[in-house]
């Protein structure tokens, strides 16, 4: 990777979000287009304010034990030198999102990927609609792709260099991913194989001291949270909005698609459930939580075969959905609506199942839109297609652990974001990787031209040339 490479990339990505600023920013209830957003700011001026980590509008302030610290202090950090500017938020999230797209040329270089790769891979980040226009939600996601590229590409530079300081900045950085969004709290242990893919009889001990300090490291960081949630409720856990999902998304969903009810029907029964029960057994924040999970496990058990269903449609949402409701509220002023709770809603629907409103929504879509929802659905099918080549292509010649990392990466993000919560936005963290994979597919010779051929088994990854 040369710097002249790095920064061409940059300035590509960043061009092209901040001429979608310059419209994007007109109407600036769009950076407020998720509800989240508000839970997030409402932190984030309670520690201006208080100096204390609550969702809470008004005293008493009881800590949150859903949100993760990582975002509300960025957006605390930014609102105390610049008078909570939102505009100054999204900017920052600008620089990130160009930063993440060059970064994807330090990270394949660091997979002893050709130039070539990081270029696709690259590009795809930067120009992705989803990607982009996500950008101009005051949510995690930028920021959480910004920190998640470079700890993978440390993570590649450990077994490239043999350096540990290279894997300490990586668990340190996945650390932080974590604390950005709990999703990725379980990936260090889920990278854990690669570690013997790699090694040999003359290397496994010192392997193993490596995984070691990669474990602890990033455990500790990730335990500190831990603590604070123990010491403030009882619950040893880095964020409890996974118990929430559990019941009011996931358990909500299969109840109404086992009872055949609506969704709103099913969330008023489950929420009065635990409403009276917490009120009748006087529990704790704690128990209130062990409730939700086990009423949670109990619609599981009662519905097995809703409960696939409800996760396999999840799963098609986030690998299918363009996003084209994203696109409605960022790049068509006609589609910005607000419900009467002032949330924005952007293209409504007749329903119909997922093509009928896809076709209702494109039809409210200003020609802009329409052809940004366009180039994301054939963006969407190159990445399928590129990925399975390339995924093809490595197990045919045995690139065990380039295919093991990329496959690993898609799978973790997917089969944890598959679920009654699903939304297209959890595609994000996949891009990347996808992108790696459609560009090796694409690629005739996808190695590093100067790299030497190294025999399958020695202490470094399998980098065998390309026949």
């Amino acid at each position: 990777m040369t710097r002249k490479n790095f920064i061409a990339l940059f300035t590509i990505a960043l061009l092209i979000r901040c001429a979608l600023f310059v419209f994007i920013s007109s109407q600036p209830i769009r950076f407020y287009s998720n509800s989240d957003t508000y839970n997030y700011e409402q932190i984030a001026l309670n520690l201006l304010k208080y100096g204390v980590f609550s969702g809470d509008a008004q005293p008493p302030l009881t800590p949150n034990l859903y949100r993760t610290p990582v975002y509300p202090l960025f957006l605390a950090g930014i609102y105390a030198v610049t008078h909570n500017s939102a505009h100054v938020v999204i900017l920052l999230h600008i620089l990130i999102g160009g930063f993440a797209s060059a970064a994807m040329l330090w990270l394949t270089d660091s997979l002893k990927l050709s130039p070539r790769i990081g270029w696709i891979a690259g590009l795809v980040v930067a120009l992705d609609p989803l990607v982009t226009l996500t950008t101009y939600q005051m949510i995690t996601e930028t920021l959480f792709l910004g920190l998640l590229i470079p700890a993978i590409a440390m993570f590649a530079l450990y077994f490239k260099s043999r350096n540990s300081y290279w894997l300490a900045g990586s668990a340190i950085l996945l650390a932080l991913v974590s604390l950005t969004r709990p999703i990725s709290q379980y990936l260090p242990i889920a990278l854990i194989p690669l570690f013997f893919i790699v090694a040999t009889e003359t290397t496994r001990s010192r392997v193993v001291k490596n995984l070691l300090l990669f474990l602890v490291i990033n455990l500790v960081i990730t335990s500190s949270w831990a603590y604070r949630n123990y010491t403030e409720a009882g619950i040893w856990t880095l964020s409890a909005i996974s118990n929430k999902n559990l019941i009011y998304y996931r358990a909500r969903a299969i109840l109404a698609e086992g009872k055949n009810i609506s969704e709103d029907e099913a969330y008023q029964e489950l929420s009065q459930y635990i409403q009276t029960e917490t009120q009748s057994r006087n529990l704790t924040a704690a128990q209130q939580i062990e409730l939700m999970d086990a009423r949670a496990m109990e619609v599981f058990r009662q519905y097995p075969v809703a409960t696939l269903k409800v996760h396999l449609k999840g799963l098609a949402i986030v690998t299918v959905n363009p996003g084209i409701n994203l696109f409605c509220i960022m790049l068509d002023d006609q589609s910005l609506q607000l419900d009467d709770e002032d949330n924005v809603v952007g293209c409504t629907s007749q329903g119909g199942g997922f093509i009928a409103e896809t076709r209702d929504k494109l039809g409210q879509m200003n020609w802009f839109g329409q052809l940004v929802s366009l180039f994301e659905i054939v963006l969407m099918a190159g990445l399928y297609l590129g990925s399975a080549i390339g995924a093809w292509k490595l197990f045919r010649e045995k690139q065990w652990y380039l295919l093991f990392l990329l496959m690993m990466l898609i799978a973790y993000f997917l089969l944890l974001s598959a679920g009654g919560e699903s939304v297209s936005r959890f595609r994000i963290p996949i891009i990347p990787f996808l992108a790696i994979l459609a560009g090796i597919g694409f690629s005739k010779s996808y190695l590093l031209e100067e790299e030497a051929p190294v025999v399958q088994g020695s202490e470094g990854p399998s980098a065998q040339k390309n026949s």
